[in-house]
């Protein structure tokens, strides 16, 4: 059996190194979704113009952005940094949310978590990490958004094989957080930092709090992913 770290010592790391990330400051599940897709971990830097938005525009609810012009999401959207050309994008979530859920702003949520995954994957704008960060950091669901700093953390650590199997990755991040939501949007936020500063196309792991966790020959694969 093998005595090399595990991602669970990469999270007790990354919490002493960074603490918690700020959280969303939104109650509406609706808003929530919308503060992501447009901002992701850049809107706690935003929240008064959020707030504007969400009270004063036709962000106000989905059934408003669903009947609005793609127009209209832009102006709405143009004061938030480079979310204005996401105004499509937006339009066509919040008509999957009318068609879903009808105007509830934070609707009762017992679908599967699957089948969600699978229907906003279909909305053309939202790939596979947007669609499972929406449902993470909006709805609360226990799905990891692996995004490509996730995804070159655990391959260059030895934690998962590529290609990166999908069900291998949700089981790598869901053991490593025991399926807590909390904790998955923790590990989330604190592995696209990494991914931001230190784990790009070429690793910069200096001073990066996780080389300590590195195999000892050094980054996995460091050229393939």
């Amino acid at each position: 059996m093998s005595d090399r770290p595990t991602i669970a010592a990469a999270v007790d790391v990354l919490h002493s190194a960074f603490g918690p990330p700020a959280s969303s400051v939104f109650d509406a599940t609706w808003h929530r979704m919308v503060a992501e897709l447009t901002l992701g971990a850049q809107q706690t830097q935003h929240v008064e113009r959020l707030r504007w938005a969400f009270a004063d525009t036709v962000l106000a609810s989905p059934a408003l952005t669903a009947s609005a012009a793609v127009g209209q999401l832009a102006e709405a959207l143009s004061p938030l940094p480079r979310a204005a050309n996401k105004a499509p994008v937006v339009l066509a979530l919040a008509k999957w949310w009318v068609n879903t859920f009808g105007d509830e702003l934070s609707p009762t949520w017992h679908r599967d978590v699957q089948q969600d995954r699978l229907e906003l994957r279909q909305i053309r704008g939202l790939g596979p990490e947007t669609a499972d960060r929406l449902l993470l950091f909006g709805a609360n669901r226990p799905v990891f958004p692996v995004d490509r700093g996730a995804l070159r953390v655990a391959v260059r650590h030895g934690w998962l094989d590529l290609p990166v199997d999908d069900e291998d990755a949700q089981a790598l991040f869901r053991s490593a957080t025991g399926g807590e939501v909390q904790m998955m949007q923790l590990l989330a936020r604190w592995l696209h930092r990494i991914g931001e500063t230190q784990c790009g196309r070429v690793p910069n792991c200096a001073g990066c709090p996780l080389e300590p966790l590195l195999p000892p020959g050094g980054p996995i694969d460091a050229d393939r992913c």
